[in-house]
């Protein structure tokens, strides 16, 4: 018997989707009804086509067909069926990123140290520039406050992957609406997620899921923060970068964090929780261009907030790299 099974649109709850099917019952077959999905967002091509790329895995030896899919234009345009294994569209990163938008895009973690060890360059310098040039794409200005904010939730999430997942490579999807001043993007890794991580802090050995993507968010909480650091390292992880993100994503936009067996949202002062079935990490910043004042003075309101929290487990100061937009470039 073939057990069907309706895919959640952009604007419902998908960020639990791969609790969802996880909770499966075992079946020879199974059928994905695409019909009810109306509009195709970057978060929800990742969020749901890992989803759906696990429960491949999972259940290798089960048939899997999709149905009332063709509509989907700009997700096929994207790449989104072929990230999954639906041999529909374009394959993820075949067509260039345009104006406003970059369609889903896989690096190997490999060639930002590669590059990084070539240029002599520390590898934040090489992501720096990439996130610049990301931003330019999006915003089609190489200036401006939503350039500087854009480049900079860029980066630290980019280099959140790179220093702590552990994964082999990540992948990435953005748009940006000039009507209405908003971007949305997503960065997801296959790595050991954010509880692991934390666990090699021996003062965050033992969390589960929803603690530790609690403490991610925290100033000066990090999985390396412990460690001995090279002494004024701009570079140095410092365990601000997710603290600073989600609090600029918030402003007026939205900031979910997806790893393990949970999932939170924070959008303004709410805060909503998920069960997610995701291997490594995927963060969604959605970003209100329009949200009033400059990104340096918001990066200082934050890090007055967090001068006021005493996080006896990890207090440490914000390296320049997270208070800074811009950082001179380094050698190594």
């Amino acid at each position: 018997m073939i057990r069907k099974i309706s895919i959640p649109g952009s604007d419902d709850d998908y960020l639990g989707f791969s609790s969802y099917l996880k909770e499966l019952p075992q079946k020879e077959a199974y059928e994905f009804d695409f019909g009810t999905v109306g509009f195709a967002t970057p978060a929800w091509m990742i969020v749901v086509g890992n989803a759906l790329r696990q429960f491949r895995d999972e259940r290798p030896e089960a048939q899997r067909t999709a149905t009332n899919y063709k509509h989907l234009g700009y997700a096929a345009h994207s790449g989104f069926f072929q990230f999954f294994g639906l041999g529909f569209g374009h394959a993820p990163a075949a067509v260039k990123s345009t104006d406003r938008f970059i369609p889903i895009t896989k690096m190997k973690t490999d060639d930002i140290r590669n590059q990084a060890f070539d240029e002599k360059r520390h590898h934040g310098d090489v992501i720096q520039t990439a996130s610049e040039e990301l931003a330019e794409v999006l915003l089609q200005t190489k200036a401006g406050d939503a350039f500087d904010t854009l480049t900079y939730s860029l980066r630290e999430i980019t280099r959140n992957v790179i220093e702590h997942s552990g994964s082999e490579d990540y992948a990435y999807a953005a748009q940006y609406w000039p009507g209405s001043a908003r971007a949305e993007i997503i960065i997801s890794d296959r790595g050991m997620g954010i509880a692991k991580s934390l666990s090699s802090n021996p003062k965050h050995s033992t969390i589960d899921d929803l603690e530790a993507i609690r403490l991610a968010v925290q100033p000066g909480v990090s999985s390396k923060t412990w460690r001995n650091q090279r002494s004024g390292d701009a570079w140095a992880n410092s365990g601000y970068g997710l603290y600073m993100v989600r609090g600029l994503c918030a402003h007026g936009g939205s900031f979910s964090l997806l790893s393990g067996s949970k999932a939170t949202t924070w959008k303004d002062d709410k805060v909503e929780i998920a069960d997610t079935h995701d291997l490594g990490t995927t963060v969604i910043m959605r970003l209100n261009g329009s949200a009033s004042g400059t990104l340096s003075d918001r990066l200082a309101d934050l890090r007055k907030k967090a001068t006021k929290f005493h996080n006896a487990a990890a207090p440490t100061e914000p390296s320049t790299a997270s208070m800074s937009s811009k950082v001179q470039p380094t050698t190594e």
